[in-house]
């Protein structure tokens, strides 16, 4: 039986053989060239992305001239590389800016109804009365040099009235970039009376010397106002004083009385600080007649210097007679006002000339005043008449 079943296995695998030319004979015969089938191509880009947009501003690039570059890489958009500035050359430098063209005449800045630019001068003369005031300005110990304690208050005598000039040299820029100037103002006077004071009936001398210097940057301005223009002026102003004031009496008279034949205050002042100052004109329908009122103050930080002095008819070992002083220094602030107010004139042929007459009022505070001990209080004003000639170069 096992040999039967080998037998059928060997005759069904030698079949199998034999089949097989004849299973390779049925296959369909090959198609001819007309019934074969296209061969698959890729598709175009343009085909898969449809219509491509038009490339930016900017974007023409030219491909490099070696190398291969696939089609579609050619098509695409091409942006401009980031920054430019890389691929372009430099810009050609600025130029200078040329500050010439500022300083030229402006009809606008520069109106002919205004002052001529350029160089300019003005001389005041003020015809005035100083006045010295304060409530007290007295030492009551000063000691001489034989033990003696003398009280020392001496006042001021009236003050004569004098000339205070003033002096302004500047400079007027164009298209209205304003004036740069520098001005001194100062007078002098003195004043003698009778004087009845604590250690009996003397004759009273004073003397007062007042000097200041200003040193501005001022600007002319235009304002809401018809026929109105503005000028203010910023800037530093160095101010000294000078006052002293003596009481004396025959020596004989003084050996009878109380023995004190002389007695003298001394004030100084010297202070520095900010200035300021606004002033409006008014143009009448008069050619060359104008209005004219003006307003500066100055805040000065002053070093005061006192000194009181006295002469007695006690004599000293050495004959001479015996004297004593007191000395003191400290810082105060003085303030100074100084208000104008009058008419201009400018000769309608000669604008370059400017004539101004009206009356003037100045105060000083704290010139004498020690707030430590409130031992000396010293005020100071003056006013009169002002009269000023200004030329343009």
């Amino acid at each position: 039986m096992a040999h039967t079943a080998r037998l059928l296995l060997t005759v069904a695998f030698l079949g199998g053989i034999l089949a097989l030319p004849e299973t390779y004979a049925q296959a369909p015969a090959p198609r001819t060239a007309s019934e074969a089938p296209t061969p698959a191509t890729r598709p175009d880009i343009a085909q898969l992305v449809g219509d491509l947009p038009a490339p930016l501003p900017g974007s023409d690039v030219p491909a490099p001239e070696t190398g291969w570059e696939p089609e579609f890489l050619r098509s695409l958009p091409r942006p401009p590389d980031q920054p430019r500035s890389l691929l372009q050359p430099a810009p050609p430098a600025t130029p200078p800016a040329n500050l010439e063209q500022y300083f030229v005449h402006d009809p606008i800045l520069d109106p002919p109804q205004w002052p001529k630019t350029g160089w300019f001068t003005d001389v005041q003369i003020d015809i005035i009365h100083p006045h010295v005031f304060g409530n007290q300005w007295k030492v009551p110990n000063v000691m001489t040099s034989a033990g003696r304690s003398v009280n020392v208050a001496t006042g001021v005598a009236r003050l004569d009235w004098t000339v205070a000039p003033r002096l302004e040299l500047g400079y007027r820029l164009l298209s209205g970039f304003g004036e740069f100037s520098l001005s001194d103002r100062g007078f002098y006077t003195d004043g003698t009376g009778p004087f009845s004071g604590p250690a009996g009936n003397f004759t009273r001398t004073s003397h007062l010397g007042v000097n200041y210097t200003d040193m501005d940057y001022a600007s002319r301005e235009y304002t809401p106002w018809v026929n109105w223009t503005m000028k203010w002026r910023a800037g530093v102003r160095v101010a000294y004083t000078w006052l002293d004031s003596t009481v004396s009496r025959p020596f004989n008279v003084a050996a009878a009385g109380n023995g004190v034949y002389a007695d003298r205050a001394v004030n100084y002042t010297a202070g520095a600080g900010p200035h300021f100052g606004v002033g409006l004109d008014h143009n009448f329908a008069q050619p060359g007649l104008s209005f004219l009122t003006n307003l500066d103050i100055a805040d000065t930080f002053t070093r005061i210097r006192q000194r009181f002095s006295t002469a007695t008819t006690t004599l000293t070992p050495a004959g001479n007679p015996a004297r004593g002083e007191f000395k003191e220094n400290f810082w105060n602030e003085v303030p100074i006002l100084n208000f104008r107010v009058g008419l201009g004139y400018q000769p309608p042929n000669y604008p370059n000339i400017h004539f101004y007459a009206g009356y003037v009022y100045e105060f000083w505070w704290q010139t004498g005043t020690e707030s430590n001990t409130a031992r000396s209080h010293l005020f100071m004003d003056n006013q009169g008449v002002t009269l000023s000639a200004a030329l343009d170069f």
